[in-house]
């Protein structure tokens, strides 16, 4: 069967969108992982269950926004109005956010707004929440610069247990907040030690580039699935019922598309918008 590979205008008509422009001189795939970060970073649109601690519960009558922020969280809304400048502006830069990088931690301003939908103001404290693909745990309201703070992933252990992988016992003993700072810092991950057990930061791990590893591991499978499928579309290898479909476009080559949904790549065929694969990850 006869294909015509769309995926890689796809992909950079969804990056110049975001970016404004692909950089000739970046490395190949280079642009690809840049914006993966910088989608995962704003939010992926999904809606998550939203697990609330118990030191966040403390402030919330203090803070209206914890409960909007909850609210967009809950529907998968947009969540650039509580998000730094940084965040929005430092578009192809992967360091953008180490801290988001390596823990999944994302932080959100909580300041008042002088209209409905406007950005929040930047105050002195911020929202500390992990942000996971199924649910966002809202985890402490606490000063800007802590971004090395051990103490939110004791507080996302106690709140969504399943949010990191449990290594067990451990006699190391746990590294102090600042030994920490120094390691993201040389973009070095080290294990988590709470209460005698060792737990892996919930990002993964930092590269030594910077980028969240997740991030490069997601542009590896994405080359993969397109790659497998223009393979068994050409060698009509696909499965029979979507053989089936695709049969029916007679004389017309699959045009063979990718597109993200809700932080899932879809790999579709654009003539008849039918779904071939998509990827087993999530972007988050």
């Amino acid at each position: 069967m006869l294909v015509l590979n769309e995926t890689q205008a796809d992909l950079a008509a969804m990056i110049l969108a975001d970016f404004g422009r692909l950089r000739p001189d970046a490395a190949p795939g280079r642009d690809l992982v840049d914006w993966l970060h910088y989608r995962a970073r704003r939010v992926v649109e999904r809606p998550r269950t939203v697990l609330i601690s118990d030191e966040v519960r403390a402030r919330r009558a203090a803070h209206p926004a914890i409960d909007d922020i909850a609210t967009a969280l809950q529907i998968g809304a947009p969540m650039t109005r509580w998000l730094s400048g940084g965040i929005r502006r430092r578009k192809t830069d992967p360091k953008a956010d180490l801290m988001f990088n390596q823990s999944k931690v994302s932080h959100f301003h909580i300041g008042p707004t002088r209209q409905q939908g406007a950005r929040a103001e930047q105050g002195a404290l911020i929202l500390f929440a992990h942000i996971g693909v199924d649910a966002a745990s809202l985890l402490d309201v606490q000063p800007h610069r802590n971004w090395t703070r051990t103490d939110l992933l004791r507080i996302l252990l106690r709140t969504d247990p399943k949010a990191m992988h449990d290594f067990g016992l451990t006699r190391e003993p746990p590294l102090t907040d600042e030994q920490h700072k120094i390691l993201r810092r040389k973009h070095t991950t080290a294990r988590i030690t709470i209460d005698g057990r060792a737990y892996a930061a919930p990002g993964i791990a930092l590269m030594g580039s910077g980028d969240g590893l997740r991030f490069r591991v997601m542009a590896d499978h994405l080359a993969y699935v397109i790659q497998r499928a223009l393979h068994e579309i050409s060698t009509n290898t696909l499965r029979p019922d979507l053989l089936q479909r695709l049969a029916g476009q007679i004389g017309l080559p699959v045009r063979l598309a990718v597109r993200l949904d809700r932080g899932i790549f879809v790999i579709y065929d654009k003539n008849c918008g039918l779904d071939l694969m998509q990827l087993n990850t999530v972007l988050a």
